[in-house]
């Protein structure tokens, strides 16, 4: 039953429980009639009460137990065509302002080191070791399609 049915059944209830006691004075009539005010209020406190209970749910941090999902690994389509942040050095005067990528570094931090375009390989000189090394210029690589990880 809605809220009105039961409003107006407990009004009828008690207003025909409570008139006849009025007429006699029966001591069972009046507990009835009582009984039917007790109603009457019930209903309207049933009415008036506030059904929009709001309900917090708090996240709690994942424990230990809980599974937890890897992220899976890039394709190697997108891997082949990514250099690793840690081989690029700044190029010296030789190169004008183009980065460089050192070919030791790119042998052991990148799988697909031997298969970059031929025609980006460069010498230059290392003013550390006083020597020449070997690399690849980066904005050749860049026009060949590859780019460098931003970790």
């Amino acid at each position: 039953m809605n809220r009105f049915t039961k409003l107006a059944l407990a009004a009828t209830a008690s207003l025909a429980l409570a008139a006849p006691a009025q007429a006699e004075n029966d001591a069972a009539k009046v507990v009835a009639g009582i009984l039917g005010v007790a109603l009457l209020g019930a209903a309207i406190s049933e009415l008036t009460d506030d059904d929009h209970h709001v309900t917090h749910v708090v996240n709690q941090p994942p424990s230990s137990q809980q599974h937890h999902v890897k992220p899976r690994p890039l394709p190697k389509t997108v891997l082949r065509y990514t250099l690793p942040k840690e081989c690029v050095r700044p190029a010296g005067h030789s190169h004008g302002s183009d980065a460089l990528l050192n070919k030791g570094c790119l042998n052991r931090n990148f799988a697909f080191a031997d298969d970059l375009p031929k025609k980006c390989s460069v010498r230059y000189w290392s003013h550390k070791r006083s020597d020449v090394k070997k690399g690849y210029t980066l904005n050749c690589l860049e026009r060949h399609g590859y780019r460098v990880s931003r970790r």
